[in-house]
């Protein structure tokens, strides 16, 4: 279960936010969202060599030591990636903060719960019970699930659902798996969510009124799922299989900082290794006799590019939409497109934000 009470220390002082990369985007965009209770000051680096404002926020950016000259009671919130955290602690040691504190798992999912909260307050959702409905879908309440870093649901329900219901394109990260006017999911199709994670798209498929098998070999995010064959009975069915370009038996590693990061590939800061269950999305299709496939989705850290190469016979003759992650790996754009190509050439596919669109006019 989510608690946002661990943001209370930062309440009442002057913020510093250290970092504008990918961490820090997230965490300023949350907290420039509470006013009435952060009182953001501004951004800190380390290499600015002189004063300027951000385009996005308007917040003023200094080099540390200015800073330090002028708030030296501040709070510094590093927001970067945890292998830079030692480095910049040392850093504003050396120019007099007294207070740095990293934003660590906890801390961010705090603040993500404490934004949300306010937002969905905001817009009348109810979220006192163990799910929340949003237009026509039902979804778990991460407030009400206990497991590490369930906030994640916030963030992608941000990304899946708030464009389309509210409409808000303000807070995409990732950007959404079905946007308008590329791809759409069809009523009564059959929908393979690759990387079903909490079962965030699973459900706003079947809220769709399709039928969605939802591949996650995580073990301990299999309740969730399972809860959500029960809130959408007979349109999502758990498949907890890897899905990559053979069957078999793999290497699973699970990540430290949060399940969406679990990944066949060695590629993440991993707590432990586990043995799963791989197949292919053709011997899937096959072994289920499906007549068709209509949309599939994939965040699977990596592996897209696996799922891709056992996937050519379905590409081929269902010529599904795909909404695919491309951030993972350097070459993902080129890679993904040359094995969708490959498979079917009548493809045309498009990049926005950090997805691939490809669909056959």
């Amino acid at each position: 279960m989510v608690s946002s009470n661990s943001l209370s220390m930062l309440y009442g002082k002057d913020i510093l936010v250290y970092g504008i990369g990918s961490v820090g985007r997230t965490i300023l965009s949350y907290l420039c969202a509470m006013p009435d209770q952060i009182h953001l000051i501004g951004i800190a680096l380390t290499h600015a060599d002189q004063e300027g404002r951000d385009q996005v926020t308007g917040l003023k950016i200094r080099n540390i030591r200015q800073w330090a000259e002028e708030y030296p009671e501040a709070v510094v919130l590093i927001a970067t990636s945890d292998t830079y955290h030692k480095e910049i602690a040392e850093i504003c040691q050396r120019e007099g903060f007294q207070d740095i504190i990293p934003i660590t798992p906890s801390l961010k999912d705090a603040i993500t719960c404490a934004f949300f909260e306010q937002y969905f307050t905001k817009k009348d959702v109810d979220l006192s019970g163990r799910h929340i409905q949003l237009g026509d879908a039902k979804f778990l309440n991460p407030f009400q699930i206990n497991l590490p870093n369930s906030a994640n649901i916030f963030g992608q329900l941000k990304d899946i659902v708030f464009p389309h219901l509210f409409p808000d394109w303000s807070l995409l990260d990732e950007g959404p798996y079905d946007p308008d006017g590329i791809l759409a999911l069809d009523p009564g199709g059959i929908v393979l969510d690759c990387g079903a994670n909490f079962g965030t798209f699973s459900a706003y498929a079947a809220s769709k009124s399709c039928k969605c098998y939802a591949f996650e070999p995580t073990p301990e995010l299999q309740p969730v799922l399972h809860e959500y064959t029960d809130l959408y009975p007979g349109k999502i069915m758990p498949v907890e299989r890897a899905l990559s370009n053979q069957n078999g038996t793999a290497t699973f590693h699970l990540s430290s900082y949060s399940c969406g990061a679990n990944s066949l590939l060695d590629r993440v800061q991993t707590q432990k290794n586990i043995t799963v269950q791989t197949i292919t999305v053709d011997s899937f299709v096959e072994q289920n006799r499906l007549e068709t496939v209509d949309f599939i989705k994939a965040d699977i850290e990596g592996a897209e590019r696996l799922m891709l190469e056992g996937a050519q016979n379905t590409l081929a003759k269902y010529a599904p939409k795909l909404s695919l992650c491309t951030y993972h790996l350097p070459d993902d754009k080129e890679v993904l497109a040359k094995l969708i190509l490959k498979a079917n050439p009548k493809y045309k596919i498009e990049y926005c934000w950090e997805k691939l669109y490809a669909y056959v006019p």
